[in-house]
């Protein structure tokens, strides 16, 4: 789990290591549908995907894989 002040923001910061972030529109839908971003807002998840240090990896429509750079995997 990404801290919820982590999240979208300074998450490749955040990580020395580096790591997969699985997502799935479920989590989103609950997250900015249910929670109203109580924790994690549309903003933050806009903000996470646009991060140059994350990728996305695999799709399949439902469920994404991204791979967040920590600071000891290099730039």
């Amino acid at each position: 789990m990404i801290p919820f002040s982590v999240f979208g923001s300074n998450t490749t910061q955040y990580y020395s290591r580096c790591r997969y972030v699985p997502l799935t529109s479920s989590d989103y839908q609950r997250e900015v549908g249910i929670y109203d971003g109580f924790r994690y807002s549309e903003s933050a998840f806009r903000s996470f995907r646009q991060n140059p240090g994350v990728s996305r990896v695999q799709t399949n429509g439902d469920y994404r894989l991204y791979y967040v750079r920590g600071d000891e995997c290099g730039r």
